[in-house]
């Protein structure tokens, strides 16, 4: 995520922070892709519509939305090692 925020090309991005130990809604999981990197999904097969309305209501409700300066002010080094 480090390499990603710094080097990503378009300057207005926002990254969503949720504070460890959040609990997630019944009808979405979180995926441990690779090492550092996370993403929500559907439990269920649904449309890419409700699944955006229903990350979208998660994140405005339990998350943080930071700038690409203030994540990187707030996480300078990497939280987890990547081997």
């Amino acid at each position: 995520m480090q390499k990603l925020a710094r080097t990503v090309k378009n300057p207005h991005i926002c990254i969503y922070c949720v504070p460890e130990g959040t609990e997630l809604p019944e009808d979405l999981i979180l995926v441990h892709e690779l090492r550092d990197h996370y993403s929500l999904q559907a439990r269920r097969g649904i449309g890419v519509d409700d699944l955006n309305e229903k990350i979208t209501d998660f994140l405005s409700e339990r998350g943080k939305r930071l700038s690409r300066e203030e994540w990187l002010w707030r996480f300078p080094r990497a939280t987890e090692e990547i081997a």
